[in-house]
């Protein structure tokens, strides 16, 4: 049990950094480009960093307190992650 929430820390620690360098592109691109989609994308990426921040703190915080659905929490960081890994990817190779 201690393990899978470890892991989950791990996760969304991993889903942070790719939010920042989604972020850092996305700033630059907004500079070059100053259209609304742009600003979407900042906008976007900003609330999920701090989604994966206030994840950061629950997990380090009440692991032990509250008994959540562990698996749901897992399952949806593992879907974080692989969605933000095949976005970053995309954007990586846009730039």
């Amino acid at each position: 049990m201690e393990t899978v929430m470890q892991f989950t820390f791990v996760l969304e620690a991993a889903s942070a950094a790719m939010l920042l360098v989604l972020l850092y592109i996305y700033l630059k691109s907004r500079k070059v480009l100053k259209n609304a989609f742009t600003l979407g994308l900042v906008v976007f990426a900003g609330f999920l960093f701090l989604n994966s921040i206030g994840m950061l703190y629950t997990h380090a915080y009440t692991a032990g307190i509250y008994k959540i659905e562990l698996g749901f929490v897992f399952a949806t960081a593992i879907l974080k992650v692989v969605a933000l890994a095949a976005l970053l990817y995309i954007t990586w190779k846009g730039v």
